[in-house]
C-alpha cells in the first residue's frame, strides 16, 4: 500500500481524521472486525489532545503489535477503496465556513472569522467590503489567495485579501515573499499558517491613521 514505511503509531493515531467512515467498514467479513469495533469504542483515540499509543492498544485488546500493523494497513485500505465508490452516500460537509485576513502595508494581519458566502469568490476578484473602510481607508480589496480545507464534516475557506494592485506589483511581491520566507513555503504550504505574520491587536489600528 505504501511506497515509504509509515509507523504504526502515525497509522493508529490517523485513524481519527476518518472517524466519520468507519462504522462503513464494520460488518464486511473483514478479519479486522472485532479490532475495529474495540478502536471505535476507544474514545480517547478520537481526542485530539490525547495520544494512544501501540502498546497501550495492543495490551487492552490482547493483539500483537505485528498483527495490529497488518489490521490498520488493511483498514487503511478499504478506507481508500470505499472513498472511491461513485454510488456511495455523498459526504456531506454541511454550511462553508468561511474566513479572510486583510494585509497592511506593515506586513501585518487583519482577522474576520466566521463568515458565510452564498458565493465563493476567485483570485483576482474585487471585494468591496465598506465597514472596514476606518481601518484601511480604502474598501476595494482583491482577492488574493484562496485556500480550502475539507474534512469529512466541515468545509473551510480562507480569503487573503489584499488592497487591488496592478498584476506587476503583486508577481513581484510574491517573488519577493517566496524568496524571503522560502523555508516557510517549503514546510507549511498546504493551509493558511497564521503564525508566520504579526497580527493586529487591540487599539493597535488607531496608530496606523
Amino acid at each position: 500500500m505504501f511506497e515509504e514505511k509509515i509507523k504504526t503509531q502515525d497509522l493508529l493515531n490517523g485513524l481519527k481524521y476518518h472517524k466519520s467512515i468507519l462504522d462503513n467498514l464494520l460488518n464486511q467479513g473483514k478479519g479486522y472486525d472485532s479490532f475495529l469495533i474495540n478502536l471505535i469504542g476507544l474514545n480517547k483515540l478520537f481526542d485530539n489532545d490525547r495520544k494512544v499509543y501501540v502498546k497501550e492498544v495492543a495490551e487492552k485488546t490482547g493483539i500483537s503489535t505485528a498483527k495490529i500493523r497488518r489490521y490498520l494497513e488493511q483498514i487503511y485500505d478499504d478506507i481508500i477503496e470505499f472513498l472511491q465508490i461513485e454510488d456511495r452516500t455523498p459526504i456531506i460537509t454541511g454550511n462553508v465556513n468561511c474566513s479572510i485576513s486583510i494585509k497592511d502595508r506593515f506586513n501585518k494581519y487583519f482577522y474576520i472569522e466566521n463568515i458565510h458566502l452564498n458565493i465563493i469568490p476567485r483570485e483576482g476578484e474585487i471585494i468591496e467590503i465598506p465597514f472596514l473602510f476606518p481601518y484601511f481607508r480604502h474598501t476595494y480589496l482583491e482577492v488574493y489567495k484562496v485556500y480550502h480545507e475539507i474534512d469529512y464534516d466541515i468545509h473551510k475557506i480562507h480569503l487573503e485579501l489584499r488592497r487591488k494592485l496592478n498584476r506587476f506589483v503583486r508577481f513581484k511581491e510574491d517573488e519577493n515573499d517566496y524568496k524571503d520566507n522560502m523555508k516557510y513555503y517549503h514546510e507549511e504550504m498546504n493551509w493558511f499558517h497564521r503564525k508566520k505574520y504579526y497580527i493586529f491587536k487591540r487599539g493597535e489600528w488607531k496608530e496606523l491613521q
